[in-house]
């Protein structure tokens, strides 16, 4: 087996916040907006809620839509991230470490390890590949894409790499 590129890097916490916050793939893109969505309806009714009560006098039921809109507001804050966090947390512990290594190698097939744990893939199993500022983008279906960090290459020349991939994926989503 001819090891063409091995690409390895650290998952931090802020790595995965700002994966979590920032998902590619139709699906993924499209919970995020119903979520957001939910949220500011939330919010909104809150405030439009709490306003009418004012009004008309109800001044009891005012604390009620305030504590709706201090839970909305902090849902989509610090809620949020700290969902994020403990996800990653358990992932770790998951994986039996203190930290979360992907090393993900191209070589006749596609390998990705997450520390103690590897999947192997084939080129054809990607139907697109892309890129960004940080990452090149193998997209598997509209709903998972494989992030391969730029500047994480400790093998192969990272300048070919677009090449490479072309050769062996075909855009045909």
């Amino acid at each position: 087996m001819t090891v063409h590129y091995i690409s390895q890097t650290e998952i931090t916490a802020e790595k995965y916040i700002s994966w979590a916050n920032n998902p590619i793939g139709k699906k993924a893109i499209k919970k995020k907006k119903q979520r957001n969505l939910i949220s500011i309806m939330g919010i909104m009714i809150s405030v439009v809620g709490g306003g009418f009560c004012i009004k008309m006098g109800y001044t009891d039921f005012v604390l009620i839509y305030l504590a709706f809109l201090v839970a909305f507001i902090y849902k989509i804050t610090i809620g949020k991230r700290k969902a994020h966090e403990k996800t990653f947390a358990s992932t770790i512990a998951a994986m039996g470490g203190d930290r979360w290594i992907r090393t993900i190698t191209f070589a006749s097939n596609i390998q990705v390890a997450d520390n103690n744990s590897t999947t192997t893939f084939k080129y054809s199993d990607f139907k697109k590949v892309g890129e960004n500022e940080g990452y090149y983008l193998l997209y598997r279906d509209e709903n998972f894409v494989l992030r391969v960090e730029k500047g994480s290459f400790i093998t192969g020349d990272e300048a070919e790499f677009r090449n490479y991939l072309a050769s062996r994926i075909k855009n045909r989503m």
